[in-house]
């Protein structure tokens, strides 16, 4: 198995590293458990983010907060499927 390192600047960025990482150089190897049988993959690396105590800046009105998801906004709606 490959041994990576990351450098990351905060925790987002780690997080799209990493991922990206695992569907680029991952190790991938068969799982057999009875019946059940999958592929999986595996990962070894370090991991050093510089900020780890920076926040995102996220503006008030953003739609990726808690407040704004739970309301209902004009123009938005349920698609109906069956007429697809």
């Amino acid at each position: 198995m490959k041994y990576l390192s990351i450098k990351a600047f905060d925790i987002p960025d780690a997080w799209i590293q990493i991922v990206e990482k695992i569907y680029n150089e991952e190790d991938v190897f068969r799982v057999e458990f009875g019946s059940e049988k999958s592929l999986t993959k595996k990962i070894a690396l370090d991991l050093e983010i510089e900020r780890p105590e920076n926040r995102r800046l996220v503006h008030k009105d953003s739609p990726f907060t808690v407040e704004y998801i739970g309301e209902k906004h004009e123009g938005e709606g349920y698609m109906d499927i069956q007429g697809i």
